[in-house]
Formats: structure tokens, sequence, C-alpha cells
């Protein structure tokens, strides 16, 4: 069982509710500032990971966005 399984499993059993937050690396920020060619690609590389990590966190969870 990983983390997010095992997550869901104790919120489930005390009736609490999961929320799923990305957190963008500090390496991130050291690269965005190269310039706005390297932030334009980083955004848009950390947003689509972002958006895989909490998809997987709501499909593990078989819930909903809220």
């Amino acid at each position: 069982m990983n983390a997010v399984e095992w997550g869901i499993e104790l919120a489930k059993a005390n009736g609490a509710k999961v929320s799923a937050l990305y957190v963008v690396p500090h390496t991130g920020v050291t690269l965005a500032m190269r310039g706005e060619m390297w932030s334009k690609a980083l955004e848009s590389h950390l947003k689509d990971e972002g958006e895989k990590a909490t998809a997987y966190v709501v499909e593990a969870g078989d819930c909903s966005h809220d």
C-alpha cells in the first residue's frame, strides 16, 4: 500500500475528506529564474505533473474534485 492509498483508507475510516495538493519542487523556482523561455517551459511541465499527481489521488479514492 502506498502513501496515497493509506491516506485514503485512513480518511475513509475516520469519515474525513481527502484533498490533493501538488507542491512545486524548489529546483523549479531556480530554473524559472533563468529567463522567460525556461519559465514558460517549466510552468507547462509542472502544470502537467501536478494534474497527473492530483488525478492519481482522485482515481485512487474514486472521488471527484471539489
